[in-house]
């Protein structure tokens, strides 16, 4: 059976030729989809407090394991009810600093060898015996050597608050001892001589001194001296009772810098430009090749930039923020890249949008890593990308 045929098309019937849409509505579709990145990049950020957080729980907890913050407070001589500080205290403690982990999470602690010592002067008429009281959370000690005064030795009995050892009234003058700790965070030493010098050197590479107690009940002054390096720092106390009645303590605490998750909230901050300059630099190669690009098509290049803080925190969990920025930006910028050339068949456009996105991207990271310079080098950059905006701008006829 033979199949119908179809009535034959009038002669004077045309087509209805699909409709552009305006460049003018196109640019609100665009800003209205970077609203809607922005918005998504908002929920990347919760989540990266969220892990931050478990990340610091985590660290609380191998940190409690190991041990406290150190606070080695005062060494007193009690001679019956007379309480009298060492005339000379000397101190010089070595901290060796290490990372514990536990899954994907670390903890920063520290083992320290300290050695104290100086000169005990007695008040006259006093019993047969005084003692000697080292004001420290006896938990943190792992050992702790003999008083060695005059050269005998006296063995420390343990307290609630410290140690305690009982000496000869006949033994004053010279005294030392050592002792070694573990510790996480920070570690302190009460200046409680007449005349005292503390010491604190090791290999944590980002210390900070001087800091405030929060209801001013102490001081912790400055250090003398310090030298801080890349992997080494070393300060020195030097410090007077007679010169200020204020308590003071001298305290290092150590910092982990920036870390991984606090890198990926700050690199968040940049995601407005960075979303800003490729719809900027896609839309004026849709100008001037005249190759319309469909507004699906930007959605999807802003989801594929979202993605990179995605990718940034997976795999920053589990190797350093460097490769991980490294491998996100590099697969992210070659996606689009390619996608362009997919839509526009286009070498040399899909070649600048992977230039642009590169210098973009490493731009963000040189930001990242200039803590105290990042105002003005991203202002300069902004600057920058405006005037290569603005110049592109002059092409599209």
């Amino acid at each position: 059976m033979t199949p119908p045929t179809p009535p034959p098309i009038p002669q004077n019937w045309n087509p209805t030729p699909a409709r552009n849409i305006g460049y003018g509505t196109k640019l609100v579709l665009i800003a209205l989809i970077g609203v809607l990145l922005m918005i998504a990049s908002f929920i990347v950020w919760g989540f990266t407090s969220s892990r931050e957080h478990t990340s610091n729980i985590t660290a609380k907890e191998i940190a409690h394991a190991w041990g406290e913050q150190i606070r080695v407070g005062d060494m007193s001589v009690e001679c019956d009810s007379i309480v009298v500080s060492p005339k000379i205290y000397r101190c010089v403690a070595n901290v060796e600093s290490q990372r514990l982990h536990r899954s994907i999470y670390e903890a920063s602690v520290y083992e320290a060898d300290i050695e104290i010592g100086g000169e005990i002067e007695l008040p006259v008429g006093i019993g047969e015996y005084y003692h000697v009281v080292l004001d420290i959370s006896p938990a943190g000690v792992s050992f702790i050597s003999p008083l060695v005064i005059n050269g005998r030795q006296y063995v420390w009995a343990r307290t609630k608050a410290g140690f305690m050892a009982k000496v000869d009234s006949g033994d004053y003058g010279q005294f030392q001892f050592g002792l070694g700790v573990k510790g996480s965070q920070g570690i302190s030493f009460k200046l409680c001589g007449e005349h005292n010098d503390v010491d604190i050197s090791g290999n944590c590479s980002d210390p900070s001194f001087g800091l405030v107690d929060e209801d001013y009940t102490c001081d912790y002054p400055l250090p003398n001296k310090r030298s801080i390096t890349k992997e080494h720092f070393k300060a020195s106390w030097h410090r007077d009772s007679s010169i200020s009645e204020e308590v003071s303590v001298a305290r290092v605490q150590f910092l982990l810098g920036v870390d991984r998750y606090q890198k990926v909230e700050r690199s968040l901050k940049y995601a407005f430009l960075i979303i800003l300059f490729t719809f900027l630099s896609v839309f004026f190669a849709e100008r001037i090749t005249k190759c319309p690009i469909p507004v699906l098509n930007y959605l999807l290049m802003g989801l594929a930039l979202i993605l990179f803080y995605v990718l940034l925190l997976s795999l920053c969990e589990h190797m350093s923020f460097g490769m991980a920025y490294t491998l996100a930006s590099t697969m992210t910028v070659t996606l689009i890249a390619a996608y362009m050339w997919g839509m526009l068949r286009s070498v040399k456009v899909a070649g600048v949008i992977f230039a642009i996105l590169g210098v973009m991207y490493l731009s963000c990271y040189v930001l990242l890593c200039l803590s105290s310079y990042a105002l003005i080098m991203g202002s300069l950059m902004m600057f920058c990308a405006l005037a290569v905006s603005m110049y592109a701008s002059l092409k599209i006829k």
